[in-house]
C-alpha cells in the first residue's frame, strides 16, 4: 500500500510540474502580449 502511495505521489508531482511549466509559458505569452500592446498604445 505504501509503495503504491509513493508511485501515486510521483505521478501527481510530475503532472503538477508539467502544468507549472505550461502555466509559466502562459504567463510569459500574456506578459509579452501586454508589453506589445503597451508599446502600441504609447506609440
Amino acid at each position: 500500500m505504501h509503495a503504491y502511495d509513493g508511485v501515486d505521489d510521483s505521478i501527481t508531482y510530475g503532472v503538477y510540474m508539467r502544468h507549472l511549466g505550461d502555466f509559466r509559458d502562459f504567463i510569459k505569452i500574456i506578459r509579452d502580449y501586454l508589453n506589445k500592446r503597451k508599446g502600441d498604445i504609447l506609440d
